[in-house]
């Protein structure tokens, strides 16, 4: 059977032994189920049943790579508290702020979202460059760039660099006479690979290496994500769960000193709806502590009955449920543009002043995607007095200079 897909440029035509969907590379366009071989032979485009049953190894691979990490980690990480490199929760595109932060499940030529999950790397992000500046809090600057790639007999690949800077900071002595400037700044260096266990599922390994300086103190960690994805463009479903910032530290601020690494675990889900312009996406965090509210005396009432005194504390399940939960929209207005939306309920509660809080927790951005290059702008607010806007820019690298596009690319045979 022979079909043919027409995109913006040129028709390709598609051979096929047998009916499977076809992934579509576009700057944006979300790859449909099947997982596919591209030549790139006279805009031929072959396409490769995966069977199932022949990834078992890789997925027990993985999961023994799971465990490993995990007991390496387990006595430098806790949730919903204070740790060390934070920095890596900030978020590394306009497109992912502007949904609330976090997002780990769109699936499509993004590539920046391999920094949410690594099996979020797929074939229409090869060569894709994204570079991300954040006017974030207090003078604050963070830079982020991103580049996905196709490398043969490896898999999907992305690298990133992400720099946040917080500029000088005057030391004064004890009579507040300033006696000179230090700087204070975060890097991180990560490279992830993903590749396919089923048509519609696929799995993903992210290695990091993190450093903070903060004037002649300097920590250094090396941390992995690990995650799996399940995309199904039939139904206009995204499914993904990914275990964050598994690790340990290497060099610490204070000999001895061991810090805790913002661990997490998170799920996510994405829906586009049918004959609609609307995507919803709901991001689950911190799936390993139930309770993440700050513990307040000042919530706690007490009630004497004659000599008996009771300490009564409210249940707050609501609150609880909704602190983990990331709420984000995406609205297609036509083919090039696009606005998002997103709540962030921890946020809200832990960052907005409770006399005012106003939309402290909301965010929003807008993109314009075409199909060599687009870009995007969000503005989140943390508070009445604290908003963060980022500005990303999208190049499809191939489109500039074609010799990127490359020969031997990555075919998925399992």
């Amino acid at each position: 059977m022979t079909d043919f897909f027409r995109s913006s440029t040129k028709t390709f035509k598609l051979n096929f032994s047998w009916r499977m969907p076809l992934r579509v590379t576009g700057l944006y366009k979300a790859p449909l189920r099947g997982v596919y071989t591209e030549r790139r032979r006279s805009g031929l485009v072959e396409c490769t049943r995966l069977n199932p049953f022949h990834s078992l190894r890789a997925v027990t691979g993985l999961l023994v790579l799971i465990g490993l990490l995990v007991s390496i980690s387990t006595k430098a990480q806790i949730t919903g508290g204070n740790g060390t490199f934070k920095f890596v929760t900030i978020p590394t595109s306009a497109r992912i702020a502007a949904t609330g932060g976090i997002n780990n499940s769109m699936y499509d030529a993004d590539v920046s979202f391999f920094t949410q999950n690594p099996a979020l790397l797929n074939a229409a992000q090869h060569g894709r460059l994204h570079l991300q500046q954040n006017f974030y809090l207090i003078g604050t600057n963070q830079l982020t760039a991103a580049y996905g790639r196709s490398i043969s007999k490896i898999g999907w690949t992305g690298a990133a660099l992400q720099y946040v800077n917080y500029g000088d900071f005057d030391v004064t002595n004890e009579s507040g006479v300033v006696e000179g400037t230090v700087k204070a700044n975060d890097l991180m260096f990560s490279l992830g690979a993903a590749r396919p266990i089923t048509e519609q599922l696929s799995y993903g390994v992210s290695a990091k290496y993190t450093r903070s300086k903060y004037a002649e103190f300097t920590g250094e960690a090396f941390m992995a994500d690990v995650g799996f994805a399940f995309a199904d463009s039939s139904r206009g479903l995204v499914a993904s769960l990914v275990g964050k910032n598994i690790g340990t530290e290497v060099n610490h601020f204070y000999p001895g000193n061991n810090e805790d690494l913002p661990f997490d675990i998170q799920f996510g889900i994405s829906k586009r709806l049918k004959h609609t312009p609307f995507l919803f996406s709901v991001n689950l965090h911190h799936l390993t502590t139930w309770d993440i509210r700050y513990d307040d005396p000042a919530l706690r009432t007490t009630d004497a009955f004659i000599t008996d005194t009771t300490t009564k504390e409210k249940t707050y399940f609501a609150d609880k449920l909704l602190r983990h939960a990331v709420i984000g929209s995406e609205i297609y207005l036509g083919k090039v543009l696009r606005v998002n939306l997103g709540y962030n309920h921890l946020r809200r509660k832990e960052m907005g002043f409770d006399e005012r809080r106003s939309l402290s927790g909301f965010s929003f951005g807008v993109q314009l995607a075409l199909r060599k290059w687009g870009v995007s702008y969000a503005y989140s607010l943390y508070n009445v007095a604290t908003q963060s806007n980022h500005f990303s820019l999208y190049l499809n690298t191939g489109e500039f200079i074609p010799k990127l596009n490359g020969k031997k690319l990555y075919e998925p045979r399992i």
